[in-house]
């Protein structure tokens, strides 16, 4: 109850998501916390979007309660790109829930083609394919003008949650804005900013939302999408950009470009996400609910790396360039869950 914010559903979606993934504890769905079991509430926050106002499919995320705090990023509010396209990705995985566990391909089926209606309506009214504009995404407002946004956080959403829905030309547009307007690479900046410097709406608000910052998660999940899309040895490059950050500690995770710390309530996201842009967009390591079979690309990143004692369903893994292989553990022990 009380004041929402936009990226509460896919959070706990994709926190859930992770769990299951990785530990393979299907009976954790059926465990019931106060009055419905863990997939009613997983199910409540995919459907969450159905109690915001609609137009065209896409729900409507924010001006009385927000996307952000107040004034954090003015005019980037009602109908944005980056939690439409949350909820398309949970959609899609609670139908692979639904599928795969319970055998109910009616749901999963109903799911689907929620999630597809979603992502037509995203990319038809809110992609921008224009001059400058290319690879980003605008913004509708109630009054039903739109406005250009060129942010972070659509990127890092759309390129990691709508992957399959985005043709080659869009995807080489989104990953063209992103490397050209947000990451300094070869620069002494350590870090990228989360709004395109170029934007006439980048003034006093929080810097972590502008085009002088970032939040502390988003260069971390801006690499979830270079990877989803293809781009590997972006992937690397972006890395070598902020990797400097994390000896600053964790308030160093809210990194301004000019040099001086940002104040974060969330540098425990960043610290974290730090470690996930590793495990996950270097290594590729993404357990979902098949088969375990991670195949790193790594551009030039180190050709000989390798990820030890990854932990999948119960069993260690070692993950390097030629994929995953059990490890060995302790001599005269075996490699079974407890």
């Amino acid at each position: 109850p009380g004041r929402f914010y936009a990226a509460n559903s896919s959070s706990f979606f994709l926190s859930a998501w992770n769990y299951l993934s990785y530990t393979g504890d299907h009976e954790w769905l059926e465990k019931t916390v106060r009055d419905r079991t863990m997939l009613e509430w997983i199910r409540d926050a995919v459907e969450w979007r159905k109690t915001r106002p609609q137009w065209n499919g896409l729900a409507h995320y924010g001006q009385e309660e927000n996307t952000y705090d107040d004034d954090a990023v003015p005019g980037y509010e009602h109908w944005v790109a980056a939690p439409n396209a949350g909820d398309v990705w949970i959609s899609r995985r609670l139908a692979d829930l639904y599928e795969t566990l319970y055998d109910d391909a009616a749901t999963a089926g109903a799911l689907r083609e929620d999630a597809d209606r979603i992502a037509r309506a995203l990319i038809e009214h809110l992609y921008d394919t224009e001059g400058e504009y290319a690879g980003s995404w605008k913004v509708r407002h109630e009054d039903g003008g739109f406005q250009r946004m060129r942010h972070v956080w659509d990127f890092g959403m759309a390129g990691s949650f709508l992957t399959e829905d985005l043709s080659p030309e869009q995807r080489q547009q989104m990953r063209d804005w992103f490397m050209g307007c947000c990451v300094r690479v070869g620069s002494d900046d350590v870090w990228i900013v989360a709004q395109d410097p170029r934007d006439l709406n980048n003034g006093p608000h929080q810097r972590e939302h502008n085009g002088t910052g970032a939040f502390p998660t988003w260069p971390y999940h801006a690499g979830w999408a270079l990877h989803a899309m293809g781009f590997h040895q972006d992937v690397v490059d972006v890395l070598r950009v902020i990797d400097g950050i994390t000896a600053w500690g964790p308030i160093g995770q809210g990194h301004f470009t000019h040099g001086r710390r940002a104040r974060s309530n969330w540098v425990n996201l960043g610290g974290a996400s730090a470690a996930v842009y590793l495990i996950h967009n270097v290594f590729d390591v993404w357990p979902g609910m098949g088969e375990f079979t991670p195949s790193p690309r790594f551009g030039d990143f180190d050709p000989g790396a390798s990820l030890e004692n990854v932990l999948v369903k119960g069993r260690l893994y070692r993950v390097t360039a030629e994929g995953a292989q059990e490890a060995i553990v302790d001599a005269g022990l075996t490699n079974e869950p407890e």
